[in-house]
């Protein structure tokens, strides 16, 4: 094996270089682990299929950013806050402890306390099961019978679906569902065998609460054991059944929701021309699709020195898919407060949780001090700024962009005005739980506070209600509002005012 490995090195360095251009980066970040990719590669040059061959340099050279990531909760000054909020018997009581945690130790949030590199820790024979099996649906499978090389490469082949410990999950998939297709009435097509893997997904893990405190994505045989998760675990499930069975499905996500809280994920089946084929449960700013492969044009391949960007665009393996599911506008805004010089994007963010979240980027022209931001929704409130250490900084004020792609800024004028409330957040539906959501009303007896935006929350003042709507009067004209209740989790919803009443955001 070790003569082997050295011929097949020296090979692949005399091929125009395609080592050090393609191989030789991850195979150096491999460290001790490089011998085990190398087998895989030496594996199928002596196997004599090519194609095997090429799969293998694809993962291989795609890998860097791939890994196991383990999230946990951390407090404002970076201490590891202790809290498992699977050790409690419901979502009601783990958010219980959540919040008298945060009143004790301040504002907590998760994030990364490891990550385990593929390129450092993956097995040869991990990789060959993977690869093989993933060939022997697509060759054999009927509906797959067209599918071309690139999309099998990019969504078949793939061993994970996000930062989810790994596992073996091809065989038993296939076997999940061998009977089933035997019964198909159309085996060419594979939107039926794609229904077939999402019922029975559905049946493996249905959506839990309390899984949102919960953020570490958990692997193949965790959902199993437990027969629950987030979408993100059930969108990593069905992904694993359509690779499995060689159906091809993009794994599309939205960071933040533009008119509610939260995120989502979901499975799309892939057409012919590999667009999207799934409904849009509410409105969204940006869809973005996970990819296995580097994509070039990703942002953070991009920025300038000590730039930072939203946390969701830092990785290198998604793609921007927003057009396959809404007519999304181009259009280029103005920053009254300038980029460092050396900068190369400003963000968009919406409001989602009681704050704003960066999701969308577009690129600065310091001469005209405009920044171009592509494919984006409308009907939605956005604020313009920079990213500096994790939070957004205004670069202008809030806007709207209409449906049609017309903006107006939210930036004051003369005069006042009045808003009568009875409401602080309208009726909407939640993608995970499939369930309605009534709108949020004001209540008699509780205290509000209202405030408008001017480069942060300015208060207006504070009022108990009573029987009748709560009247705020003499706000300054053409701002963005927000009134909160005492004691709240901040979760009601923006508004600009129209004829008096709240038009919400």
């Amino acid at each position: 094996m070790k003569v082997a490995i050295i011929l097949v090195l020296a090979l692949l360095s005399s091929c125009a270089g395609a080592l050090s251009q393609g191989l030789e980066g991850p195979l150096a970040s491999a460290g001790e682990n490089r011998p085990e990719l190398v087998k895989v590669l030496v594996h199928y040059w002596q196997s004599g299929d090519s194609q095997k061959y090429q799969a293998a340099r694809f993962l291989i050279e795609n890998m860097p950013g791939q890994g196991f990531a383990e999230l946990v909760f951390f407090d404002g000054d970076g201490n590891e806050v202790s809290y498992e909020a699977l050790d409690y018997a419901d979502y009601k009581e783990a958010r219980a402890a959540f919040e008298s945690l945060e009143k004790e130790k301040g504002s907590i949030d998760y994030k990364k306390k490891r990550f385990d590199s593929d390129l450092q820790t993956v097995s040869a024979d991990f990789l060959i099961q993977h690869i093989d099996a993933a060939f022997s649906a697509w060759r054999e499978l009927p509906w797959a019978a067209e599918m071309s090389w690139d999309t099998f490469r990019e969504h078949i082949l793939p061993y994970r679906g996000s930062n989810e410990p790994l596992g073996l999950w091809r065989t038993e998939w296939r076997e999940r569902i061998a009977g089933d297709i035997l019964a198909m009435s159309d085996a060419s097509q594979p939107k039926e065998a794609a229904a077939l893997i999402n019922k029975e997904a559905g049946r493996l893990v249905r959506f839990r609460e309390i899984f949102y405190l919960h953020p570490t994505d958990q692997g193949y045989d965790e959902m199993l054991k437990r027969g629950s998760g987030r979408c993100e675990d059930m969108s990593n499930m069905i992904t694993f059944g359509m690779r499995a069975n060689a159906v091809a499905v993009g794994q599309d996500y939205t960071p933040a929701w533009a008119t509610r809280d939260n995120n989502h994920a979901w499975t799309a089946l892939l057409g012919p021309d590999g667009r999207g084929d799934a409904p849009l449960s509410t409105i969204a700013a940006k869809i973005y699709r996970k990819m296995f492969s580097i994509q070039p044009d990703a942002p953070t391949l991009h920025k300038g020195p000590g730039e930072e960007l939203p946390g969701w665009l830092r990785s290198t393996h998604f793609t921007d898919v927003t057009d396959e599911y809404m007519s999304a506008h181009t259009f280029d805004f103005p920053l009254i407060e300038a980029p460092n010089p050396e900068h190369v994007f400003a963000s968009l963010a919406v409001f989602n949780g009681g704050r704003w979240v960066g999701l969308a980027v577009g690129r600065v022209n310091h001469d005209s001090m405009m920044a171009r931001f592509e494919q984006i929704g409308g009907r939605i409130c956005y604020l313009p700024g920079y990213v500096r250490s994790g939070n957004i900084v205004p670069a202008n004020a809030p806007f709207l962009l209409r449906q049609d792609g017309t903006r107006h800024i939210l930036d004051g004028g003369a005069g006042t005005c009045a808003v009568a409330m009875t409401t602080l957040r309208p009726e909407h539906g939640d993608a995970d739980t499939q369930s309605n959501y009534p709108e949020l009303k004001v209540q008699s007896g509780k205290t509000y506070e209202l405030f408008f935006w001017d480069g942060e929350w300015q208060s207006h003042g504070r009022k108990e209600s009573g029987d009748k709507p709560v009247v705020f009067e003499e706000l300054p004209i053409n701002r963005l509002y927000w009134l909160v209740e005492d004691g709240s989790l901040k979760l009601e919803r923006i508004f600009t005012v129209e004829n008096g009443k709240p038009r919400y955001w």
